[in-house]
């Protein structure tokens, strides 16, 4: 898989791509289309990246903390409630986080709804906007479908798990509890005294926050989300120095 990427980025395509491959691994790569071996080379995450353009902000940011809380809040919501470089690319790079930016939320999926284009806006790739896709475009879905997703109202009214899986409801109190810890986020994303990064530490204040972490109490360990929301901001200006210094 990293021989093709390498291939795709040096310019080769068609059989070219497979030439240094045997024979069973090339045979199976033309015919199955795999995910690359670096998260970080995938399309979605560059689309991200250069949409957050993380260091010009920075050059431009008169407080830089802030702009550190803004790329962590964007990159969970474009990752957790669309998962798509269109979502990301209609919602744009958000300055806050209430109930404009969460009206502005509801409003792109309204519209996408109605234009019968969630299938482009939110990925299939997340169980959270996953389970929210699959809502939105069954067969049967209508208004109270609809309502139930951006605002737990209509037909059904949903109840435990359900709030956060399938309505946005659910997601945006998970949002806001991510956002009330982004400042400690922030900091012990800092380096310390050798110059070093640490992800762990990042876990370890993630961990608090619902669908972040798992467990009760001191057993609490960071989970999937953590770490796919880790994996984002470690090439950002969020962990000094990026994946280098970690």
């Amino acid at each position: 898989r990293e021989a093709i990427r390498k291939g795709r980025a040096a310019g080769q395509h068609g059989r070219h791509l497979y030439d240094k491959l045997t024979g069973e691994f090339a045979d199976y790569l033309r015919c199955c289309r795999c995910t690359n071996v670096h998260r970080a080379h995938d399309g979605t995450t560059r689309g991200l990246h250069a949409l957050c353009a993380a260091e010009r902000r920075l050059q431009l940011s008169s407080d830089k903390d802030m702009l550190k809380r803004q790329i962590v809040m964007n990159f969970a919501v474009w990752r957790l409630i669309g998962g798509t470089t269109a979502f990301a690319g209609e919602l744009g790079f958000l300055t806050g986080w209430g109930e404009k930016e969460k009206g502005l939320i509801r409003s792109i999926i309204k519209r996408a709804f109605c234009e019968e284009r969630i299938p482009t806006l939110i990925a299939n790739a997340y169980s959270w906007p996953r389970k929210m896709r699959a809502a939105l475009t069954h067969p049967r879905a209508n208004t109270d479908t609809l309502n139930m997703v951006l605002y737990n109202t209509g037909k059904p009214v949903l109840t435990g798990l359900a709030v956060t899986d399938l309505s946005l409801v659910g997601k945006f109190k998970v949002l806001d509890a991510l956002w009330e810890i982004c400042p400690q986020l922030v900091e012990a994303a800092k380096a310390d005294e050798t110059g070093r990064t640490s992800m762990a530490r990042v876990g370890e204040v993630l961990k608090s926050v619902p669908f972040f972490g798992s467990g009760q109490c001191k057993q609490r360990t960071a989970g999937f989300f953590a770490k796919e929301l880790i994996q984002d901001l470690v090439d950002t200006p969020v962990f000094p120095g990026g994946r280098n210094s970690v």
